[in-house]
């Protein structure tokens, strides 16, 4: 069991990367003495797709970024070399690296990348987010996005399902080189910074290959580039129908009543959990409250000591209920139909707990027996 954090993604302290790095050496140096059979990680923001409501989370996105810089002038030969007078049959840096960028995406706003437009998921995880209520209105009103701007879904996804499992793609700096007499000249270079969301299971390099080799096959006119300050982390999915989730998805229900409970994967990196789950390659989940009036990272951030106490029940139910579960760790994710079921805990012994005993259970695609007495 997990408990900690880094600064959140809006605060200029906020290193996804170098802030784990510590955390993650030392787990690899020491992976078989700490190798566990569950990771369970608190998260104090909860789940994004559910405000005010008792969570379980079982994957997130992963991130690639780097710089692209483009350039459709040699180094000056003198004062003249940019200057606008040139423009129209040359054709500035700026503009030839935006519609290269622009490219990304198609159209309709769809990711444009060969190789980045699917995710292979069952039906399982499908339907684990199918129930989170993420609307149109609901993306608008979180993400602040302007009434009139029209969004990019994708044709048979939620935008539960969009946020979780696909990919996404945004420039998130921008900068020219610059002269003394801005006003008369054209940039000698253009630099980008491009943003990628990838889905849980794809792998940095992989993304990072695809999206610079569609940019560079979209320059115009035999425009150089160059690419630099790349980084990245790979996100993970863990199985939504694993026994382990379903306890710890039944804890939060019993323990932060009458809070709603939901379960769903997670549309940020989300570093600690991630390290975890790629390091040793175990069921990793997470949970906790997405309560706004807490204001987490922020200076204000304001807990109520009664979310503490349910938190803290929360985890010694979660553990009270693998007593009798198999502690070998199970598969990635199976191929089970069913939605991850959040239900009040049975009572031991009672006719309904003899009734969902089942002889065998199918997790991962296969039928495993339950643990000899």
């Amino acid at each position: 069991v997990v408990v900690g954090g880094i600064p959140p993604p809006t605060h200029a302290a906020y290193d996804p990367t170098n802030s784990t790095q510590k955390m993650k050496d030392f787990c690899e140096r020491n992976k078989d003495k700490l190798m566990p059979d569950f990771v369970l990680v608190s998260e104090p923001d909860g789940s994004l797709l559910a405000p005010n409501a008792a969570a379980g989370m079982f994957s997130c996105r992963g991130f690639c970024s780097f710089d692209v810089t483009a350039s459709t002038f040699d180094a000056p030969a003198g004062e003249d070399t940019f200057c606008s007078r040139w423009v129209g049959p040359c054709v500035d840096p700026a503009l030839a690296l935006l519609q290269a960028v622009g490219s990304l995406r198609d159209e309709t706003g769809q990711i444009a990348v060969d190789g980045m437009d699917a995710f292979p998921v069952n039906e399982a995880i499908v339907n684990a987010v199918k129930a989170i209520p993420c609307t149109e209105s609901d993306l608008r009103a979180a993400a602040g996005y302007k009434p009139g701007v029209a969004v990019a879904p994708t044709p048979g996804a939620s935008l539960a399902e969009m946020l979780c499992f696909y990919p996404g793609v945004s420039v998130v700096n921008q900068s020219v080189s610059s002269s003394a007499v801005s006003e008369a000249t054209v940039p000698s270079t253009a630099t980008l910074r491009v943003h990628a969301n990838l889905p849980p299971a794809q792998p940095v390099a992989d993304a990072t290959e695809k999206i610079q080799a569609h940019i560079m096959a979209n320059l115009p006119y035999g425009v150089s580039c160059s690419f630099t300050n790349a980084k990245g982390e790979p996100g993970w999915l863990s199985d939504p129908e694993h026994d382990f989730y379903k306890t710890t998805c039944k804890a939060m229900a019993t323990q932060h009543a009458p809070r709603q409970a939901v379960s769903n994967g997670n549309p940020e990196y989300k570093p600690i959990p991630a390290t975890f789950a790629n390091v040793f390659g175990k069921p990793t989940y997470m949970h906790g409250v997405n309560d706004p009036s807490r204001k987490i990272g922020h200076a204000n951030e304001e807990v109520q000591m009664d979310d503490v106490k349910r938190e803290i029940k929360s985890f010694i139910q979660t553990l009270a209920g693998i007593g009798d579960m198999d502690l070998q760790g199970m598969p990635g994710p199976g191929e089970g139909d069913g939605a991850v079921a959040i239900t009040a805990p049975v009572e031991a012994g009672s006719a309904e707990a003899e009734a969902e005993a089942p002889a065998s259970k199918k997790v991962g695609g296969s039928t495993l027996a339950p643990p000899p007495a």
